[in-house]
């Protein structure tokens, strides 16, 4: 079951899915969750954003199809 998350002024989308879910990796599933806030890259206080359950290991993530700045340095 989804669970609601109140957000803190500054928070941003990577942030949330570190805390939230495990992985900032998992930002996309976060964004595709609460697509009527996808416009914010810095959220203000107090947006509810709804945190998917997600059974997906962040080991089972391809770095290669993130973006640049998101993958491992080392691999």
């Amino acid at each position: 079951m989804s669970k609601i998350y109140n957000s803190i002024q500054g928070d941003t989308w990577d942030k949330i899915a570190k805390e939230q879910l495990g992985s900032e990796y998992l930002m996309s599933e976060l964004i595709a969750a609460n697509l009527s806030l996808s416009h914010y890259a810095i959220m203000p206080a107090d947006l509810q954003i709804v945190i998917p359950d997600i059974n997906v290991s962040p080991r089972t993530i391809v770095p290669q199809l993130l973006p640049p700045w998101k993958r491992n340095s080392n691999g």
